[in-house]
């Protein structure tokens, strides 16, 4: 599914949301992807996106250096601040980033705590990434 078509489908919902249609009968997925478009709506317009994705994975190295001081076993936990975190979700979940960009150590990623929570495996760790409260 493209970013736009997340996009066009969170509104769906995030207006019926606001009209108080009752959850029943609505997915997980409807409900995380209003989440997830709440968190990219603040997406810096002035931020050209080749230096918002290249930012990103800046982060996500630094988060791949950092993992293995945390790690307790297989299991690590790297916080980031709300305005990084929000950058990496964007470059990972809500813009084109071409696969060939994201650092090869990470095999899979996903959101996790009602998409509050980046989930990265590698070979060595499963590492979530949590907004560092404020």
């Amino acid at each position: 599914m493209s970013p736009k078509s997340v996009e066009v489908k969170a509104e769906v919902w995030a207006d019926r949301e606001r009209a108080s249609v009752p959850a029943v009968g609505r997915s997980k997925f409807d409900r995380c992807t209003i989440t997830l478009s709440r968190i990219m709506a603040e997406l810096d317009p002035d931020i050209p996106e080749n230096k918002h994705i290249k930012q990103a994975i800046n982060h996500l190295e630094k988060v791949l250096e950092y993992a293995p001081m945390v790690a307790e076993g297989r299991d690590a936990t790297v916080h980031l601040t709300p305005q990084d975190w929000k950058v990496v979700a964007d470059a990972l979940f809500n813009m084109e980033t071409p696969e060939s960009a994201i650092p090869d150590a990470i095999e899979d990623y996903g959101l996790a705590d009602e998409n509050r929570v980046i989930t990265l495996t590698t070979d060595e760790y499963d590492i979530e990434i949590e907004i560092v409260a404020t």
